[in-house]
């Protein structure tokens, strides 16, 4: 068969875009299997320079560990400022479960992860592009290490979490490098394989959109050598292959249609080129991290076909458009305690009139991470019913919509401040002015008179000071007496706040 095209899926959803930056050379290549057992060589010498080589006492960094690199590590990362620090935090044990979205008992598994992350070894020349240029690179190390909780910080200090202490060449190539944005939240609801897929065709995708193409490429080879999965030859088990892997990104509108043709790799062994129109997702990832429109005949091209099949598929497109922001961000948040979506979704549905549920999800942070280890073995279901109930949260607990509220009410009080400093300011100028121009209409031997009069007296308390400073602070005490003495007639400080 020549070529074949996946049937055209309208996107399920569209949500706000979460960003997050990843460096674009060193993520295109492979680092972990993501098949759930098993050994995958990754050795793509002579093609490509790139070998990476694991402990035999932790293994083979798996699904679990790419999942750890790319939503905790690289999301640590990309919050970090620039230059990065040498040490960086990632969270306790049971925090890194929990935006895994894995129980509190997987810690040890978490912790092993971490450590195969951190023993891979890295051997490599690859092309690294800075501010328009490409050079050369080779690469021989680890990326980083981790100290645990407990133990002993570069510094000295003892590690209140887990930390990573990133290599000096590694810190250094992630300075440099150019970054591609990429959806957080989105990457954190795909399995493996397509999450793999989001990170490699967001290249080709991004570039197409910025160049105003309708399509974007990858090869088939490609993407197999740097996910990495098993590679076909046939069409029958590519198809089933890659349909399980596009069926993500078609039901979000991430793509709208995929279509293979058949070629040749260098080695003259079958391949296939495989063709991706943008969906909606796509659009809205492009337009939110680059503000940019896209041009009418790029639009039109990634309209949907007018027909039956399409209205009916966009009613939960145009359900999900409709969707709050806070709800969405609810959705995410029960989805890293471990709440399914459609059981979210569920409670959001059943949630009473003014339920506050972030504040009841916060709360049963603090109680699960307060107990005895073991004592909550489903979390997720204690989460969900304390949300069910409606369970009450103590007034003392102070939850981030809380804090958010007394920052802002800390800013208003600091506008009322700042604008009652500035109404106190423009006063003593009115008073000032009004003065002047009072003691300017004065009869000048009047004003004299008064002003050697109060020298007189300061000189009785002050006998060493100068006849400058004198001069200075007699003429102040002139001007307060007058001031005083009802003379100048000057509205008071609530007359004036009422006229200006």
């Amino acid at each position: 068969m020549a070529g074949w095209s996946e049937p055209v899926v309208v996107a399920e959803e569209v949500t706000p875009v979460n960003r997050i930056r990843v460096e674009t050379t060193l993520s295109r290549y492979p680092i972990h299997r993501l098949s759930k057992s098993g050994s995958t060589a990754i050795d793509l010498y002579p093609d490509i320079q790139w070998k990476v080589s694991y402990n035999n006492d932790y293994g083979q960094p798996g699904p679990l560990a790419y999942k750890i690199d790319t939503l905790i590590v690289n999301r640590r990362l990309d919050e970090a400022p620039r230059p990065l620090p040498e040490v960086i935090r990632l969270g306790s044990l049971r925090e890194i479960c929990r935006e895994l979205g894995q129980s509190d008992h997987d810690t040890d598994i978490v912790k092993r992860a971490l450590h195969q992350n951190a023993s891979a070894y890295i051997t490599a020349k690859v092309r690294q592009t800075k501010k328009g240029r490409e050079k050369w690179v080779e690469l021989g190390y680890t990326r980083y290490s981790v100290v645990f909780t407990g133990e002993a910080l570069p510094d000295g200090q003892t590690a209140d979490a887990v930390y990573i202490v990133l290599n000096p060449q590694h810190r250094k190539f992630l300075n440099e490098v150019e970054v591609r944005p990429l959806d957080y939240d989105y990457l954190f609801r795909l399995g493996p394989a397509s999450q793999r897929l989001y990170e490699l065709l967001s290249f080709p995708i991004y570039g197409a959109l910025s160049n105003d193409r309708p399509r974007a490429r990858l090869r088939y080879s490609e993407f197999c050598m740097f996910a990495p999965v098993t590679r076909y030859y046939d069409y029958d088990p590519i198809k089933k292959q890659m349909s399980k892997i596009h069926k993500p990104h078609r039901r979000t509108g991430y793509i709208l249609k995929t279509e293979f043709q058949e070629t040749v790799d260098s080695k003259g062994n079958r391949d296939w080129e495989m063709f991706y129109t943008p969906g909606p997702k796509a659009v809205a990832e492009y337009r939110a991290f680059t503000n940019r429109s896209l041009s009418p005949a790029v639009l039109a091209s990634l309209s949907p076909p007018k027909s039956p099949v399409w209205n009916l598929a966009s009613r939960p497109l145009q359900r999900e458009l409709d969707l709050q922001e806070t709800d969405v961000a609810l959705l995410t948040e029960m989805g890293r305690r471990g709440i399914t979506e459609k059981k979210a979704r569920e409670l959001l549905a059943g949630a009473k009139s003014g339920q506050l549920i972030l504040d009841q999800l916060e709360y049963v942070d603090t109680l699960i991470r307060q107990a005895p280890a073991g004592k909550f073995h489903n979390p997720s279901g204690f989460y969900v019913k304390f949300i069910a109930d409606n369970g009450t949260v103590p007034d003392s607990f102070c939850s981030s919509r809380k804090q958010r509220l007394q920052e802002i009410a800390q800013q208003a009080r600091n506008v009322e401040r700042a604008h009652q400093a500035r109404l106190e300011m423009d006063y003593d100028d009115y008073q000032r002015q009004a003065l002047e121009l009072y003691i300017a209409q004065m009869p000048f031997d009047e004003y004299r008179a008064m002003l050697a009069e109060s020298k007189r007296q300061l000189k009785r308390t002050y006998r060493s000071m100068t006849e400058a400073h004198l001069e200075e602070i007699a003429v102040t005490a002139v001007r307060d007496a007058l001031k005083k003495s009802g003379a100048i007639p000057l509205l008071s400080l609530t007359e004036f706040s009422n006229q200006v």
